[in-house]
């Protein structure tokens, strides 16, 4: 299906989509703003949801949303996933009532949790790593 709207509008969003994610390490919950606001964006801006079949930002949700949750302390994960949360069903809500997407059709939603929650994981594991060798350092440098 043809998209709708300029082709330099399309591949703006696409870009904003993808090219921020080189910045999820330093920047987590910016590049995380840009990639689902820029999405949300060009779901209302450019496609009639009921008649024409958008690109699906799945990957780049799952590793923005991944990235909020490994990257940013707790404060700023926490407003990572709600701004995700609220992103998805701007975009989910619309598609549903359309009837692009049936509403028990929810995988994707679990996926996003998963992946918010395995960051978190890995942050604490890596957080208590360093506190162990950081202990560690201290009792050597003791004796």
């Amino acid at each position: 299906m043809p998209m709708r709207g300029p082709r330099v509008a399309n591949a703006v969003l696409f870009l904003l989509m993808i090219v921020p994610l080189g910045w999820r390490r330093r920047a987590p919950l910016s590049v995380l703003a840009i990639v689902m606001g820029s999405t949300v964006v060009g779901f209302y801006a450019l496609y009639d949801l009921a008649s024409q079949v958008h690109p699906d930002p799945f990957l780049p949700f799952l590793i923005a949303i991944y990235s909020v949750a490994a990257h940013a302390d707790r404060r700023r994960a926490t407003i990572g996933g709600v701004l995700a949360a609220a992103a998805i069903l701007a975009i989910d809500a619309p598609a549903m009532l359309a009837g692009a997407i049936p509403p028990n059709d929810v995988y994707g939603w679990f996926l996003y949790a998963l992946a918010w929650i395995l960051g978190r994981m890995l942050r604490r594991r890596q957080e208590l790593a360093a506190a162990l060798q950081d202990r560690a350092a201290r009792l050597e440098l003791d004796q």
